[in-house]
């Protein structure tokens, strides 16, 4: 009986293991996004969630362009868990989401 309730322990640590390392090394988890700007007053970076359909789409077309994964639900924009956890470099994606020049050049 003893064995058996160990070999089920192991077995149970094995596939919460192996469950919860799946899930650290999924890339594609996604969050909603929000738009990122640079507060000179605080000296940080700041989410903000309302953001213009326009924009939604320009910022749709940079993720296209550099082939990043994104989703669209509810009317809501989801990207990588990944791409956001880059704060830095998610606020240089925004900034060419404003940029007319770029986004024209990227269609």
């Amino acid at each position: 009986m003893k064995k058996n309730f160990k070999i089920i322990i192991v077995m149970i640590q094995f596939l919460v293991f192996t469950m919860f390392k799946s899930f650290a090394n999924e890339l594609h988890l996604y969050i909603r996004f929000t738009k990122v700007v640079y507060n000179e007053k605080e000296q940080a970076f700041i989410r903000e969630f309302d953001y213009s359909d326009e924009y939604k789409k320009n910022m749709i077309n940079v993720l296209k362009y550099l082939g990043y994964a994104y989703l669209e639900k509810n009317g809501n924009l989801y990207i990588t868990i990944q791409l956001d956890s880059d704060i830095q470099y998610l606020w240089n994606l925004c900034n060419t989401a404003e940029d007319p020049s770029w986004v024209d050049r990227s269609k």
